[in-house]
């Protein structure tokens, strides 16, 4: 059976407008239904230490509001150091929403997820909306079962997308394409959907997350961890 860990936002990486406890609380439900064994942790100093008895982390945190404070950014050191181990050896990683703004004290974590929350970021008053394909990866595996996903979210747009990144996910806002999802490396994904509740009452859209974690829980051959 299958062991995920997921990081829920509190304290230093949280923020005012998302409800990451009752988000994290729906994901790990889901994921148990069918057959994972989830664990949900607040995001804390010491949170991700022994994250080599995972297979697979979900980061559903956020980024806090202000100048980053030196004294619990290092209070991190070790989580961060963490995180980034657990990746080059091969482990996968899946962020949910607002993980593309989460970590805004580490740098290396953009790097990891394959993109930003960048100045130019902005999103329209949340409604229900359609998210798309992107027209490269209509046939990955993600997309199994869906031609499209409905939800009540917000729409995240003009995220900065790293060099290397392959766009999964898009949305049109006022005749402009954005790119709300994509896979970072053989084993990242990042779904930019679930701000709350509302989202996850999409069927399309569990069947998006379900999709995503079974993805990154079947390894290519010859992949590490």
């Amino acid at each position: 059976m299958p062991r995920i860990l997921i990081l829920s936002g509190a304290g230093h990486y949280a923020d005012p407008w998302h409800p990451f406890a009752e988000t994290s609380g729906i994901v790990a439900g889901l994921l148990r239904e069918v057959g994972h064994d989830v664990v949900v942790r607040d995001s804390a100093p010491g949170s991700l230490q022994d994250l080599p008895q995972f297979d697979l982390l979900v980061v559903n945190s956020g980024g806090r509001l202000g100048e980053p404070d030196p004294a619990v950014t290092a209070s991190w050191a070790v989580d961060h150091r963490a995180l980034a181990a657990f990746h080059i050896d091969g482990g996968p990683i899946l962020g949910l929403h607002t993980a593309v703004a989460t970590f805004p004290d580490w740098p290396a974590w953009a790097a990891i997820i394959g993109g930003r929350w960048g100045e130019e970021a902005f999103h329209p008053e949340i409604d229900t909306a359609t998210f798309l394909p992107s027209p490269q990866s209509s046939s990955h595996p993600v997309w199994d079962s869906l031609e499209s996903v409905v939800a009540f979210d917000e729409r995240y747009s003009r995220l900065e997308l790293l060099a290397g990144s392959e766009p999964l996910v898009q949305h049109e806002t006022d005749g402009t394409v954005h790119t709300m999802g994509w896979l970072a490396s053989v084993r990242v994904v990042y779904d930019g959907l679930g701000h709350d509740a509302r989202s996850y009452e999409s069927a399309g859209r569990r069947c998006l997350l379900l999709n995503e974690v079974q993805w990154l829980l079947t390894p290519p051959p010859g992949a590490g961890h």
